[in-house]
């Protein structure tokens, strides 16, 4: 499952980023009840994107804010509580890991569609999970 973290150059603490990764990771498996699963661990990945200051604009200006996508097949996160928790802890794993608390840090969960999951060239539908 992957997750994209989108922030302003030097917005993070370089001595945080291995923690925010390892943090961010623990908090998805908590929430899809997966913390067991070594092979589902095996697929959760982070990526952390640092943009030119000038390219991270909130209200048509320059902000200091970050934006973490969570990418997960249709039976994960299904509930609102679930999906409650995740944002929930993934903002304060998010703050935590900054040099300046962030304005606003935007957290959106996507699902893939029945099917629509793919690893190392195979579609992954519901019955598979």
């Amino acid at each position: 499952m992957p997750l994209d973290l989108y922030v302003p150059k030097g917005s993070l603490a370089r001595d945080k980023r291995a923690t925010l990764a390892s943090e961010l990771t623990e908090n998805l498996l908590k929430w899809t009840d997966a913390s067991d699963d070594d092979a589902i661990r095996a697929n959760v990945s982070v990526w952390v994107h640092e943009l030119p200051t000038d390219a991270v604009n909130a209200g048509g200006h320059p902000a200091n804010v970050a934006r973490l996508d969570i990418k997960v097949p249709t039976v994960a996160l299904t509930t609102q509580e679930r999906r409650q928790g995740v944002i929930a802890d993934a903002t304060a794993i998010v703050q935590r890991a900054a040099t300046a608390p962030f304005e606003h840090v935007w957290v959106i969960v996507s699902h893939a569609i029945d099917g629509g999951w793919g690893v190392d060239g195979r579609a992954f539908s519901e019955d598979d999970f």
